[in-house]
């Protein structure tokens, strides 16, 4: 969605259930990753991870 002349900047978020947290506290430590600060450098005190299916 990103062209020369655009740029694209999305964030989602929800109510995290009693469910999620519980898929949260299994997923692995090497799951985890960095996130990025805005000028896309890494953000150490804050991680991301993929959560899906």
């Amino acid at each position: 969605m990103n062209t020369r002349r655009r740029t694209v900047r999305f964030t989602t978020g929800w109510t995290i259930t009693e469910a999620d947290e519980k898929a949260i506290a299994r997923l692995p430590e090497r799951t985890w990753e960095s996130s990025l600060h805005r000028d896309g450098g890494p953000h150490d005190a804050y991680g991301v991870a993929e959560l899906t299916g």
